[in-house]
């Protein structure tokens, strides 16, 4: 997972004092361990356990927590617990709540065989090679098709 202290803040401006963040410049978000890695989530899940997840991205995709939250119920404790007992299951669910939202993306799933390229493109963007997400899409249907 990766905590976005940054997107946390802006959702709950409220508590901005006590989630810590550290802008890199050259990157505009923060690169700091201490404030995106899971003591800083488990920090932010105590503070509000749904902002937390929202502001969060994980899994083998890097999802966004508010694909998470809609494949457990929008049930902040269950989308956790999925994601901690079963991770590889709950990136998988947070991938097909994304495309749902996303028609271009179900029109490259759709194609025969499925265009994994332009569905890293559509969700990361033109360095979706840099993370390798059009292979780890395309080894997870080989694998289970």
């Amino acid at each position: 997972l990766r905590c976005e202290p940054n997107k946390f803040r802006a959702r709950r401006p409220d508590l901005k004092d006590q989630i810590p963040y550290t802008r890199n410049p050259a990157k505009g978000f923060s690169t700091t361990a201490s404030e995106t890695g899971k003591f800083a989530f488990a920090h932010a899940f105590e503070l509000d356990p749904v902002t937390a997840i929202k502001s969060t991205s994980f899994g083998s995709y890097q999802v966004m927590g508010w694909a998470l939250l809609r494949s457990y119920g929008n049930q902040a404790q269950k989308a956790w617990d999925g994601f901690r007992n079963n991770p590889a299951e709950a990136s998988d669910l947070m991938l097909i709540e994304w495309m749902k939202d996303n028609p271009r993306a179900i029109r490259a799933a759709n194609s025969s065989p499925p265009n994994f390229a332009a569905l890293a493109k559509i969700y990361n963007g033109p360095n979706y090679r840099v993370n390798q997400y059009d292979t780890r899409m395309y080894n997870f249907w080989r694998n289970n098709s």
